[in-house]
């Protein structure tokens, strides 16, 4: 099964902030996946950063295409759960909070646990390696005997 599309293929994110915080008890963002028709809105929002607030409602746009839910978010005032809405998104975290989504979606950087909670493959294989290329000619520079260019 691709991984995009295994239900048990989620990554848990706590922010910096809060890791300090009883494990139970840490905000904690559910990511999915992300499909090659993600990266694509991602790329899309990407390129349509002008600056100002425009740049940071995308990036808020942008978490939204991976994040699908999120547990241990409670109201202050009230002490009541806030239910996942990513409407509320941006009335939950700061700009800079959601950076650290983001940066952590555009990665896809996995820790070894959320690798194993994924069951993703290893990448290391035992083929052959590329064949190194002399120093100096690159595969584009290099020209057969005999050709003119």
């Amino acid at each position: 099964m691709p991984v995009a599309l295994d239900p048990e293929n989620y990554i848990d994110f706590v922010l910096e902030s809060d890791k300090s915080k009883p494990e139970g008890k840490r905000p904690t963002f559910v990511l999915k996946v992300l499909t090659g028709r993600d990266w694509q809105k991602l790329v899309s929002l990407s390129d349509q950063a002008a600056g100002g607030a425009d740049s940071i409602r995308l990036v808020y746009d942008s978490v939204k295409i991976a994040l699908v839910g999120w547990r241990n978010m409670f109201d202050p005032a009230t002490g009541k759960d806030i239910p996942h809405n990513q409407d509320e998104l941006d009335n939950i975290i700061t700009p800079a909070e959601a950076n650290e989504l983001l940066d952590v979606i555009m990665g896809q950087r996995l820790n070894a646990g959320d690798k194993k909670k994924l069951k993703l493959p290893l990448v290391s294989g035992t083929g052959k390696s590329a064949r190194n290329v002399r120093a100096g000619k690159s595969a584009r520079t290099r020209r057969k005997k005999g050709r003119k260019s």
